[in-house]
């Protein structure tokens, strides 16, 4: 398991992943997030992971409301997303009423490798080698302004 697997019903729009790795194992490290992600995309979530999905969702939400910052940012979205504040009720419901079977009807949509972007930091020769074989586009090298490599 790669870990936290959250997408909020408020805020949906994006899926993160994120590790901290070596630069001698990212290749070996990328492989198996891309095996993860396969698996979960061909709907082998377990009913143990959709559980604590269900618990890490739960505990994220009641978390945002940490301190006055929290509950303005929560309201602020709940605003921007013309949605009642009751809304959040209804969204911890949806977390505890979503079974194994919805995620996994679900998982091939939300979690599109196919618009992945893949940020790799190190020592760019080192990683490059270890890419090969993982069906990945060809690499861009950026600088640390973000600036492909040899640009101006």
């Amino acid at each position: 398991s790669i870990g936290e697997r959250r997408v909020s019903f408020i805020t949906a729009g994006m899926f993160t992943a994120g590790a901290s790795v070596r630069a001698d194992v990212t290749g070996a490290s990328s492989r198996e997030f891309l095996k993860e992600f396969a698996a979960i995309r061909s709907g082998d979530i377990s009913g143990g992971e959709a559980s604590k999905a269900r618990s890490t969702n739960r505990m994220s939400m009641v978390e945002e409301f940490q301190g006055l910052g929290g509950i303005v940012s929560m309201g602020v979205t709940l605003v921007r997303n013309g949605m009642p504040f009751s809304s959040i009720a209804d969204e911890l419901a949806a977390i505890d009423r979503t079974t194994e079977a919805e995620l996994n009807r679900l998982a091939y949509e939300a979690v599109p490798l196919q618009k992945a972007l893949l940020v790799l930091v190190g020592d760019g020769r080192l990683i490059r080698e270890q890419l090969a074989g993982l069906e990945l586009p060809e690499p861009i090298e950026m600088d640390s302004l973000g600036r492909p490599v040899g640009s101006n």
